[in-house]
């Protein structure tokens, strides 16, 4: 007789290769989607449709062909992990986008559609299958073993993120992680099979576990291998430098003959040395500030920038730069000029969070520079807030000058490129009173106090550069009569300025309200589907009559179930079993994106901690399955799915004053995330055992019910994404 605990191990080892292969395709598809928040909820609701239709089709009709080969299944789980994250790695070639474009909606849903398939459809059926195989092996209720094997998934899937998590800081390739997860999977799985003496399996997991040792021994040439993968797609025609991971970003680095070439999240960031627009950048900002002497530079990207100002008798440069990774890795690999250069001694580069820094600085600036990309994710829109404006200007003179800006558009200015830029004037507007904006297709916007030396009069600028212009310099002081033409501000400050919607109504970016994030998603998605842009743009800024608009229609569908079948005791709780394990996917999932989308806007280190955020929410579950198992034996089950509606619930109202309202301390901020993650990881597990001993007490049959669990789960968090 088989024993069933090694069937059990079975679920334990799905749920630790499962959630390590998700945390290494996800950020994968992070970094070719192009680091875009909107890209994480898109990917897991696919993620966990597919694992929804696995169960489905156990429960329909394969459940008699796929039982037969059970273990034979869990040996193409590595082969096919392996597989999703080459599709990932290529997703931009397979979809036939450029490096500089953005994906439209269309082809991100189609090819998420397809390429998540692989795994997580696996997933849904290994997990029902397994359920069916140990209720014929075990004389035990469907409710234990039910509970018992998504306690074991669970569990594995928390073991998985921490390591993954660990090996994630230790910067170790993610190629390599996964092979070291498939070789524990195929190791414990081959162990398996030979204990239930399949011989087939035993020979299929032998190969694939002497392949991957093999593989795994020769780590060089599957890096090597995957770095050529990544630059077929990112830069094709360059030669490969440097690939590194950092706890905020993906850098991709290559050389295309003295230049070299900084991709980050599978953008273009930089390409170092280059001259001509960072001297016409520093020109702008020496002359405009009439010979700044501090200056204070925010982002990445901005080693041409500081050597161009460098040409200035500038007294000092701090460069706050909160990836040290990122900054190694560019040091170590520019040439011998741009380091030598980079070395000054008026420069301090400052590793810190810009806003700690701030809080923290005694010093004042002339000159304050925000050289970031546009704000396409949260990390980049911090930089864009009032809030975060506020704090810069706590830290300039008197006569002290922002500057910032964004991609906009040489002559045609549509309704999405002028909301986005609309919304970066009334923000600055709410803090300093004095801003002038250049034209062009980079908006640079800078803002001061009414008294500053800011002004948009070209013969002005050209004065004051000519008094300080450095020997070696390609701006010519008159180069400021083609940026500054009186007939192109006022085309900009017609759109921008007189925009009825930012007129009148309080609009502003803050980190509360991420505006200007969502303006410029819909900038990126102009090209796709008209409907769906339209769609995003009304549950952004009607969601609160969206959410009304969706309660009403649960009430409607609830009142024509009450009159259709509310009278049949059985059909009843048979269905308010399910509807209960569909809502408490739906909220659990909804609160866990929530919170994921949370700690991104507070600490901005998702892309290297999202499977420790996961992990929690695993043991969360964890803990639920066991305290659901428990709470069965004290209350009448009908009460105990109230009380457990009623907490997540609780929950849900709970996160906005304490993490949002309430300004606390970084580190009681990081306990209370903590706190949340498994707070509702233990609530929403404690639904899988209650809802089974409903299922079981009206006679449905094991199949039934680990089907209708395990999809509904998913398909309410799903919907949740």
């Amino acid at each position: 007789m088989v024993k069933p605990n090694k069937i059990f191990l079975s679920f334990f080892v799905l749920g630790f290769f499962s959630l390590l292969s998700q945390t290494i395709i996800i950020r994968e598809f992070i970094i070719s989607f192009g680091g875009n928040e909107l890209g994480i909820g898109l990917f897991y609701f696919f993620w966990l449709l597919w694992v929804g239709i696995g169960a489905l089709l156990v429960l329909i009709f394969l459940e008699k062909f796929l039982t037969h080969h059970f273990l034979k299944l869990l040996s193409f789980y590595p082969i096919l992990s392996l597989v999703e994250m080459v599709f990932f790695i290529r997703l931009r070639s397979f979809a036939q986008i450029n490096w500089w474009e953005f994906f439209s909606l269309e082809k991100i849903f189609l090819y998420l559609f397809l390429f998540t398939s692989l795994i997580s459809l696996f997933t849904g059926i290994i997990f029902t299958l397994g359920v069916c195989w140990i209720k014929k092996l075990k004389k035990e209720t469907t409710t234990r073993i039910v509970g018992a094997s998504y306690i074991c998934e669970s569990l594995g899937s928390f073991f998985a993120g921490s390591l993954i998590t660990f090996l994630i800081i230790k910067l170790t390739p993610p190629a390599l992680i996964l092979l070291s997860g498939a070789l524990i999977f195929t190791g414990i799985i081959l162990w398996i099979s030979i204990s239930l003496r399949d011989k087939l399996s035993v020979l299929l997991n032998t190969l694939l576990l002497l392949i991957i040792l093999i593989s795994i021994l020769s780590p060089q040439k599957i890096i090597h291998l995957f770095h050529n993968l990544r630059a077929k797609t990112l830069l094709p025609k360059a030669e490969f430098v440097e690939e590194v991971y950092t706890p905020y970003q993906h850098l991709f680095l290559g050389k295309m003959g003295d230049k070299l070439i900084v991709t980050s999240g599978g953008q273009i960031l930089s390409t170092i040395p280059e001259v001509i627009d960072a001297d016409k950048e520093s020109a702008l900002f020496m002359a405009e500030t009439n010979m700044a002497k501090d200056i204070l530079i925010f982002g990445w990207g901005g080693e041409n920038l500081i050597v161009s100002l460098l040409k200035f008798p500038i007294r000092s440069i701090v460069y706050c730069v909160e990836d040290k990774v990122y900054y190694e890795t560019v040091q170590r690999n520019v040439n011998k000029e741009v380091k030598s250069k980079l070395k000054d001694r008026r420069i301090k580069v400052v590793f810190s969070s810009p806003r700690l820094f701030l809080k923290k600085n005694k010093r004042k600036f002339d000159l304050a520079i925000i050289y970031t990309p546009d704000p396409s994710n949260l990390i980049v829109n911090s930089f864009f807030t009032k809030d975060f404006y506020q704090l810069v200007k706590r830290n300039l003179k008197e006569r002290g000058i922002l500057a910032t800006r964004i991609t906009s558009a040489e002559n045609f200015l549509g309704e999405e490129i002028k909301n986005y830029g609309s919304s970066l004037y009334y923000t600055l507007k709410a803090v300093f009173p004095q801003i002038i904006i250049t034209p062009g297709k980079i908006n640079w916007f800078l803002a001061s106090e009414k008294n500053s030396s800011l002004t948009e009069d070209p013969l002005i600028l050209k004065e004051r550069l000519e008094k300080f212009i450095p020997r070696t310099f390609s701006f010519p002081p008159t180069g400021f009569y083609s940026l500054f033409r009186k007939e192109r501000i006022n085309f900009v400050k017609k759109i921008y300025i007189n925009n009825p919607l930012f007129k009148n109504f309080t609009l502003t970016n803050n980190d509360l309200h991420p505006l200007t994030f969502f303006l410029n998603i819909l900038v990126l998605l102009r090209y796709s589907n008209l409907y769906l842009v339209k769609f995003f743009k009304v549950a952004f800024l009607q969601g609160i009559y969206l959410c009304l608009f969706v309660l009403l229609l649960f009430f409607f569908l609830r009142v024509h179930f009450l009159i259709k079948i509310g009278n049949v005791k059985n059909k009843r709780l048979i269905f308010n079993s399910k509807l209960f394990q569909f809502l408490s996917g739906f909220l659990g999932f909804s609160l866990h994106l929530l919170l994921i989308f949370l700690f991104q806007n507070k600490f901005g280190t998702i892309f290297q901690l999202i499977g420790l955020v996961n992990s929690l929410f695993m043991l969360g579950l964890t803990v639920g399955a066991v305290l659901g198992r428990f709470i069965m034996k004290k209350l009448p089950i009908l009460k105990a799915i109230i009380y457990v509606l009623v907490f997540q619930i609780t929950i849900v109202l709970l996160i906005y004053p304490l993490l949002v309202k309430l300004n606390l301390p970084l580190l009681f901020q990081s306990l209370l995330f903590i706190l949340f993650f498994l707070t509702e990881g233990i609530i929403t597990g404690t639904s899988y055992p209650l809802s089974a001993k409903i299922l079981e007490d009206n006679h449905l049959s094991t199949k039934n019910i680990a089907a209708s669990l395990e999809t509904l789960d998913h398909w309410g968090g799903a919907l949740g994404g």
